[in-house]
């Protein structure tokens, strides 16, 4: 570092790096967080398929899927621009320190699809739902509204 060094712009630069790595280390979270909410629900969809009618089953739970998996995508998006510009900020950073006066290119983050956990979490979302729907329509929910006596052998 030389004497022209300017420490405040370097702080504020990578207290912005920071800002941006904890929100979307919080997006990550209420993502996860939002797609437990989502499978309980499917689940309770799919524990309760003999007590509700039919129809309106399957019309919770394909709305369900619908709105965590719009919600989904459109919040991974959020994080992986989040991710762009704490990148951007660190890049800032790192040229005060290293004395650059033009910056590198910033390097292209992964698309919102491209993670592992976006689709772990969309396919067991589709999954679930799809066990609810296809108990709700099998033939032995048919008395769906009514209840179903299920025996439990002891």
């Amino acid at each position: 570092m030389d004497e022209g060094f300017d420490r405040d712009r370097f702080e504020a630069w990578l207290a912005l790096a920071t800002f941006r790595r904890d929100l979307r280390e919080n997006r990550i979270t209420r993502q996860w967080q939002a797609s437990f909410t989502a499978w309980a629900a499917q689940g309770g969809l799919l524990w309760q398929v003999a007590a509700l009618p039919r129809e309106i089953v399957i019309a919770a739970s394909l709305g369900l899927l619908l709105v965590h998996v719009g919600w989904l995508v459109w919040h991974s998006k959020r994080a992986e621009e989040d991710q762009q510009r704490m990148l951007n900020y660190h890049d800032h950073a790192e040229a005060l320190v290293k004395g650059r006066r033009v910056l590198p290119k910033p390097p292209k983050v992964k698309d919102w699809f491209e993670h592992p956990a976006v689709w772990l979490q969309l396919l067991t979302t589709i999954a679930l739902s799809g066990a609810v729907v296809a108990t709700a329509l099998h033939p032995a929910a048919s008395d769906a509204g009514h209840g179903i006596a299920i025996e439990v052998s002891r």
